[in-house]
């Protein structure tokens, strides 16, 4: 094997980086938990399961009507539904194929409904329609809503963009744009995508628009592809009847992406923002076992008593620590994701895990090159060591305080501290609007990256080992 190659595996497979890649991955699954405990995430947060409907009261007898849909707003067929009183199941059915039920029982002050389905449960309580109602379910992922002898109910997880009761009229926008729509009556109505979460009439530009049909008690399932740059759903009758017209129209703001996959990236930004203040000692640590100590001690020396040359050494060495920061960058990023997914079935795009990578890939290979000019430029190690700590604190403690005092912390995090695209990116995956410039954010990454390595390889080569 040529020495240049087995340089570089035994640095790359030495005890201390296989340690660091497996470190970066509890550190992923420990991120993933945090978010899930910050959150006071519960089963039915993002259980598979979802059922909506009408409770209505005529006499002494009480109608249930429902629907009962997954995740990505398809029906479920053949889930058991029961009604109880005072815990007693007093009238059962199954959904139909197109996830439909009803059940009508004589009324009772303690009814429930129960709706099983591969081992998940839904529960919602439904006695006291008239009067007041005691609902003893999450108040977070059930909603209830009355009108005249109509008792409106929600019991879903938070996979979903859009949930919405109007008029008796009940719409759900699940994750991949999937469209539930359920009505208490019959109504023709127009349901507008808009590119403003003002009122429409007021300049607002309508992207789409679908007209839709709703037979009373008869659920409505669609894929509607909504289009880039929608923040609003406006829904309005056009039935001609005097007593719908009066209903008018009403707009509701629309987020892309689904409840619960917003709550969780918003949690898991800033736990991996907090990580990110220490994670980067790694990396010095990593640069001081590979390069600095050995130079330090005179191990160099006899390393290069082999027929490889100073600038061999410093590329295998330098190489293999940067694909390992490389490889501990995308398993702190795709372990919580795996972990969200295997939990709660939630999926994050890979074009998002990528741009994540990005954030601890950029400030990991800076203070891996950063720790390399220190080692070419000065031999003793521990000095090495304490000035990349330094550095850590400096950066990123010491300056944003001092852009703080100073108001130019914005100025700074964009621009002057390291992996400053890491705020365009945050702002990019949490859809906020910031003005960056973006050309130059990256250069700054860049040339805290290239600048220390190119000044650590020149000094190697003119120094003695």
């Amino acid at each position: 094997m040529r020495p240049f190659i087995y340089d570089f595996k035994k640095t790359f497979l030495r005890l201390t980086s296989i340690s660091l890649l497996f470190l970066f991955i509890l550190s992923g699954v420990g991120i993933a938990f945090e978010t899930f405990h910050l959150m006071h995430i519960t089963p039915a947060r993002y259980e598979n399961l979802n059922v909506e409907g009408y409770v209505c009261l005529s006499g002494n007898k009480v109608s249930v009507y429902g629907i009962a849909f997954n995740n990505n707003g398809k029906p479920i067929s053949s889930a058991l539904v029961c009604v109880l009183s005072s815990g007693n199941v007093v009238a059962s059915t199954r959904t139909s194929a197109n996830g439909f039920f009803n059940l009508t029982v004589n009324y009772s002050p303690y009814l429930s409904l129960l709706v099983k389905y591969n081992g998940l449960e839904r529960n919602v309580d439904i006695s006291r329609i008239v009067g007041e109602l005691q609902n003893n379910v999450n108040s977070q992922v059930v909603s209830v809503t009355t009108y005249p002898n109509i008792f409106i109910f929600s019991n879903m997880s938070c996979f979903y963009s859009l949930n919405v009761c109007w008029y008796g009229i009940q719409v759900s926008i699940m994750c991949k744009d999937n469209l539930v729509i359920f009505s208490s009556k019959n109504v023709n109505i127009s349901m507008e995508l808009v590119h403003s979460s003002g009122i429409v009439g007021n300049k607002s530009v309508v992207l789409k628009q679908i007209n839709l049909y709703l037979k009373k008690f008869t659920p409505v399932y669609a894929t509607i592809e909504i289009p880039q740059g929608v923040t609003c759903v406006v829904l309005e009758p056009i039935n001609s009847s005097p007593n719908i017209q009066q209903i008018g129209l009403n707009n509701f703001k629309y987020i892309k992406g689904t409840a619960i996959y917003c709550d969780t990236m918003n949690n898991f930004l800033t736990l991996l923002h907090i990580f990110m203040l220490f994670l980067p000692y790694t990396m010095i640590y990593l640069a001081y076992i590979s390069f600095s100590r050995p130079r330090s001690i005179g191990e160099m020396e006899f390393i290069l008593a082999r027929p490889i040359t100073k600038r061999k050494i410093f590329i295998s060495r330098f190489f293999s620590n940067a694909l390992i920061a490389v490889l501990s960058s995308v398993l702190i990023v795709l372990a919580p994701a795996i972990t969200f997914n295997a939990i709660t079935g939630l999926h994050i795009p890979l074009q998002v895990i990528f741009l994540l990578v990005l954030i601890p890939m950029s400030l990991l290979l800076t203070y891996l090159s950063i720790t390399y000019m220190y080692s070419s430029i000065i031999k003793s190690s521990g000095t090495v060591q304490g000035l990349g700590i330094f550095t850590l604190l400096f950066l990123e403690v010491i300056l944003p305080l001092i852009g703080i005092s100073t108001s130019t912390y914005e100025t700074l995090m964009q621009y002057i501290t390291p992996a400053s695209i890491s705020r365009y990116i945050y702002s990019l995956i949490e859809g906020c609007n910031v003005r960056i410039n973006v050309g130059l954010e990256i250069t700054s990454t860049l040339l805290w990256i290239i600048i220390p390595a190119i000044i650590s390889y020149l000094e190697f080569k003119i120094r003695d080992v």
